[in-house]
């Protein structure tokens, strides 16, 4: 309505002459300009919002950044999952512990293979077939920072019982016995 020179030259002439009362279209032009500001003002507090959660609560990490975590954290926990592709239940329970156990404040990061293998393969320039192919390895370099902060395998398995469980996932017998091996704390993440 503001856009249309006819209607503004009227207003401008109401206004020129003394009239102080607003005409009917003017109305609704400051009715539509406000609900404009208002719906700016909202979406604005909403950023502002989310902006102050992300520095409060921490960034929850892009899958690039991800494996980077790994070298900043003061505690690293890493989880034992099967592949959220062939599992997506396990997949969803592995992404809810990293999020539980995640705490960037206190420089705890807990890594999820699902979704940091990728990114450490693809910071490296690997396909998908030689992260496959490496997914033990890529996997086991985890654990050792995990076992230098003294931080947790939390193992996504059958059952609740901490020493008998079944395991689901192709990789998970390997990768319960290499954290056997390097003396890490291994804790059923299904509980």
């Amino acid at each position: 309505v503001l856009l249309d020179a006819v209607q503004c030259a009227e207003y401008r002439q109401q206004l020129r002459a003394g009239l102080h009362r607003i005409g009917p279209w003017a109305r609704d032009v400051l009715e539509e300009l406000n609900q404009r500001r208002e719906l700016e003002r909202l979406q604005q507090q909403k950023n502002d919002k989310e902006r102050e959660k992300e520095e409060t609560f921490g960034r929850r990490f892009r899958n690039v950044e991800d494996f980077r975590q790994v070298d900043m954290a003061r505690v690293v926990n890493i989880i034992s999952t099967p592949w959220h592709v062939t599992n997506p239940t396990a997949g969803r329970k592995a992404a809810a512990i990293k999020a539980f156990y995640d705490n960037p404040q206190a420089g705890i990061y807990t890594f999820n293979p699902n979704t940091g293998l990728r990114a450490a393969a693809a910071a490296t320039g690997m396909s998908e077939i030689e992260q496959g192919q490496r997914w033990l390895q890529l996997w086991t370099e985890v654990l050792h920072k995990v076992k230098k902060t003294r931080g947790t395998c939390y193992v996504m398995a059958k059952g609740t019982d901490e020493d008998n469980f079944e395991l689901e996932g192709g990789a998970q017998h390997g990768e319960v016995e290499i954290a056997k091996g390097f003396r890490v704390p291994i804790k059923n993440g299904r509980k």
